[in-house]
């Protein structure tokens, strides 16, 4: 009787500890992190500064409906700092525009070439053709994080 109460007091101890680990699992694959986004190399305060996050490669950079999250802050000369969160961890890309004009669209010339100062992360200044998100990316953690994101000024 006495071996029977120990294997039972050992098999409540297993399940009870099997399931406090499921449960660790659990809330560290719901624990969201944040993410400051410095955007550098603003020129003037008129219009709007688009941070557009993508959690994929799929859309990158050229569909901002693809976007996973998207920011537009007020323009101030210098920089513009804002912060993203509810963010899970894993590998993230940006890519952000000045939109002088305020009409909510990366304005583009017949030819092609921007006509809006942009910029992408890890991407430190000019860059000839599109950068990918692989070239862009950077992790997430659920520690502190921080990126800085340097507009090309197209003028």
């Amino acid at each position: 009787m006495k071996a029977q109460n120990i294997f039972n007091t050992l098999l409540t101890f297993a399940v009870l500890l099997g399931a406090s680990a499921f449960t660790v699992d659990q809330v560290s694959e719901t624990a969201e992190a944040s993410l400051k986004v410095k955007v550098s190399g603003v020129k003037t305060t008129e219009g709007k500064i688009h941070i557009l996050l993508f959690n994929q490669a799929i859309g990158f950079p050229a569909n901002p409906a693809k976007a996973y999250k998207k920011v537009t802050v007020k323009a101030t000369s210098g920089e513009v700092t804002t912060t993203i969160g509810m963010l899970p961890a894993g590998k993230y890309s940006i890519v952000a525009f000045h939109d002088k004009n305020g009409n909510d669209a990366f304005d583009k010339s017949w030819f092609g070439s921007p006509e809006e100062d942009y910029g992408f992360s890890n991407i430190p200044g000019e860059f000839c053709g599109t950068p990918s998100f692989q070239q862009t990316s950077f992790e997430v953690t659920l520690s502190a994080n921080a990126i800085t994101v340097k507009l090309i000024n197209v003028e």
